[in-house]
């Protein structure tokens, strides 16, 4: 049987939605922009968009890779 190990609060605050790093995060939004999706920053595990970083919701959405990097890991 193996030991679970406990998570700290700091780790816990560094998963992103379904369960992914903040790094894996950002580096899946980067991904998608360049392909030509529009990304923008949501809360995690949540479909509500982050008022102060997109006042405008969807409408802000982006695929310029330094304002996906400006958002940082809390962009989907």
């Amino acid at each position: 049987m193996r030991a679970s190990k406990k998570r700290t609060a700091r780790e816990k605050s560094r998963k992103g939605g379904w369960g992914m790093t903040d790094s894996k995060m950002l580096d899946a939004a980067l991904s998608y922009a360049a392909r030509g999706l529009l990304v923008y920053p949501l809360r995690p595990d949540s479909r509500e968009t982050l008022p102060n970083l997109v006042p405008h919701g969807f409408k802000d959405a982006t695929t310029d890779e330094a304002q996906t990097k400006k958002w940082g890991p809390r962009v989907t």
